[in-house]
């Protein structure tokens, strides 16, 4: 394994370990203790999207194992632990990036986990 993709599995262990305090690429960067520039270029070298791309995507995955494994949570919550300020910001990470909202997510995941499924 080269460098470049251990030290991308390394940030992208903190964003998973750290994603209740990490809102943007910024703080994501002063947690792994490097430039935000450094940060964007080994995402973008190892996954081919952006670093921002990349946050989203941890972070609507751990929206949906949050909901999996409390599926009781309310918005306010899930917010709490996905690191996203209040259900407001549920309300609009989901709708502007995944053209859906907190109760169309709950119960697709629901249902996925009543029928077996990931």
């Amino acid at each position: 394994m080269k460098y470049i993709e251990i030290e991308a599995n390394r940030l992208c262990k903190i964003l998973e370990d750290e994603l209740a305090e990490i809102r943007y690429v910024k703080h994501w960067a002063a947690k792994a203790g490097c430039s935000k520039r450094n940060l964007q270029r080994v995402i973008k070298t190892c996954y081919g999207i952006t670093a921002k791309a990349k946050l989203k995507e941890i972070r609507f995955n751990a929206i949906k194992q949050t909901l999996r494994e409390h599926p009781g949570i309310t918005s306010y919550g899930l917010a709490a632990t996905v690191g996203l300020k209040n259900e407001q910001g549920v309300y609009n990470f989901l709708s502007r990036n995944f053209d859906t909202s907190f109760s169309n997510i709950k119960l697709l995941v629901i249902s996925q986990k009543k029928m077996g499924g990931g």
